[in-house]
């Protein structure tokens, strides 16, 4: 725009010289006709070489060649001031500067300039600017991650982009504004914004005044599950009539919801092996000593759904212990030791004792527990079979020796393949 009024005036400037025949620039201006008043206006004369001024009959009046002065000027007078009729109180001089390579000559009979055309809009580049914004966890960013280049000024600085933002309506077009974006909300995660569409307009102009908006869609969404972490560590035990369960405490994070661990979901579950899933159970009884529940394995289940339907969850193992059972298998397993070790007991005994002790392993409601004392029963189940077998080739060996004293060979024979059996 205020290239196409400078062109104007600079045509206008180089066309009065040719309508007044000023061809001779060293006409006297007071031999011209003087101005003509119009109302509130003053004109040159009409029909006739005239002076060429314009302006308020009572104010300020411009004139130009060849009034006073170079011809490259528009003169500013002020008679008003009780100034001279053609005492220049201030101008205005022409300098044309070829920027954009897009000249425009302009030529009468008495003057010629050339000046610089920008029609150019400016071109934006929106590509690195999200169309998706995590809520809570991005940050908008002031100036905005945008390009703008005109073909005249250059690189326009982001910071110069006027932006507006509108919620948008189902059918896609721009609805009512909103001001959760800009202003105090810039370098934030926009934790003050409604999830949702939105339309943000982007409006700038280079220094000729042309200007360019285009519009960018951009959807506030919440993909983000919420963070649980409780106090109660993985693994803990829990001692039966001797601990006290209070109440599960923790913290919770969510990206766009305010939330306290109060509003988190806890399940216990049972667990029969370590590849289950779990039985679930009643909720522990708060400020006890959990004497109402089967000792065993508990996986507790901590579990969130934000207002996005994003679904958290962790668990803890808990080792809830009956010290009574443990100790009374502890008691049968050293039974059938000293079984095992007394060379007097018979086999039987031996047997009977490892049997109460296994029997008694088996009712451990901790599957890890079961294991560990059964593997340790069975290992003394291996080893009273061996001490055993050991006894019965001892005997045949033995015996094998008296048929032998008795000079009785077949027997002594047999006894001694018997041994050779049972030690392969």
């Amino acid at each position: 725009m205020k290239t196409k009024i400078l062109f104007t005036l600079l045509f206008f400037a180089c066309r009065i010289h040719y309508l007044y025949g000023q061809t001779n620039l060293q006409i006297a201006p007071e031999t011209l006709a003087t101005p003509e008043k119009n109302g509130i206006w003053l004109q040159p004369a009409q029909n006739t070489k005239a002076q060429p001024i314009w302006g308020f009959a009572n104010g300020i009046r411009i004139g130009i060649a060849p009034l006073g002065g170079p011809r490259g000027l528009i003169r500013i007078y002020t008679p008003y001031l009780e100034h001279d009729e053609f005492v220049v109180t201030n101008f205005i001089a022409f300098e044309p500067i070829d920027k954009a390579k897009n000249n425009l000559t302009l030529s009468s009979e008495e003057c010629e300039y050339s000046v610089t055309i920008d029609n150019g809009d400016p071109v934006f580049d929106l590509s690195a600017i999200p169309t998706t914004f995590e809520v809570g966890v991005d940050t908008y960013v002031y100036p905005q991650p945008g390009v703008v280049t005109d073909n005249v000024d250059g690189t326009i600085s982001f910071g110069n982009v006027h932006m507006n933002w509108y919620h948008m309506n189902a059918d896609g077009t721009k609805g009512e504004a909103t001001t959760c974006f800009g202003g105090d909300n810039w370098n934030t995660s926009l934790k003050e914004c409604s999830l949702g569409d939105y339309i943000i307009t982007y409006r700038v102009s280079d220094t000729a005044g042309n200007e360019t908006i285009i519009e960018k869609q951009i959807t506030l969404q919440d993909t983000t599950k919420a963070v649980i972490e409780p106090d109660r560590k993985d693994g803990e035990t829990f001692i039966q009539g001797v601990d006290e369960y209070n109440t599960e405490t923790g913290t919770i994070t969510d990206n766009y919801d305010d939330v306290n661990f109060s509003d988190v979901s806890i399940e216990y579950y049972l667990l029969v092996d370590e590849d289950d899933t779990g039985v679930q159970v009643p909720a522990f009884e708060i400020n006890s000593n959990l004497n109402n529940i089967n000792a065993g394995i508990y996986r507790i289940n901590y579990s969130y759904t934000d207002s996005s339907d994003n679904y958290s969850e962790v668990s803890r193992i808990l080792y809830v212990k009956n010290m009574d059972a443990i100790e009374k298998v502890n008691e049968l397993v050293q039974d059938a030791v000293r079984a095992m070790n007394d060379g007097n007991m018979d086999v039987k005994d031996q047997q009977h004792a490892i049997d109460l002790a296994r029997q008694e392993a088996n009712k451990l409601p901790n599957f890890v527990e079961k294991d560990a004392a059964l593997e340790t029963i069975n290992n003394l189940q291996a080893a009273m079979d061996n001490n055993n077998k050991y006894r019965e080739v001892y005997g045949y060996l033995l015996s094998a020796q008296e048929a032998y004293a008795d000079n009785d060979l077949t027997n002594t024979q047999h006894y001694i393949d018997v041994v050779k059996q049972q030690i392969s």
